[in-house]
């Protein structure tokens, strides 16, 4: 059933398909597959749909900007995510944060 569902939440509700597709991707079994045949077959078709539309080439560019008080002063970083000349879309970004809040 969760794999209708993600089909149709990609349809109507892409940003809840993320969920969808997170719960099932856990359910596989060491070998890859689910329960059954038919159960495997229509989960890797709904997985294989969301990942086509999630790695699109016509996925817009992305720019998040995260703010943190690092000992009291307002700090900010910003990572860009976009394809083209300075293809960014699949490189791990990251920065030292000094401390985390309690």
């Amino acid at each position: 059933m969760a794999s209708y569902a993600l089909m149709s939440y990609l349809q109507f509700s892409p940003i809840q398909a993320t969920k969808i597709a997170m719960w099932l991707s856990r359910q596989r079994n060491s070998f890859g597959g689910f329960a059954s045949t038919q159960d495997t077959v229509v989960a890797l078709d709904a997985l294989s749909q969301f990942a086509a539309s999630v790695y699109s080439q016509d996925s817009p560019d992305l720019r998040v900007k995260i703010m943190f008080n690092n000992t009291a002063v307002l700090s900010s970083v910003e990572f860009n995510v976009s394809e083209g000349e300075n293809n960014t879309r699949f490189l791990l970004q990251s920065t030292p944060i000094p401390a985390l809040p309690i």
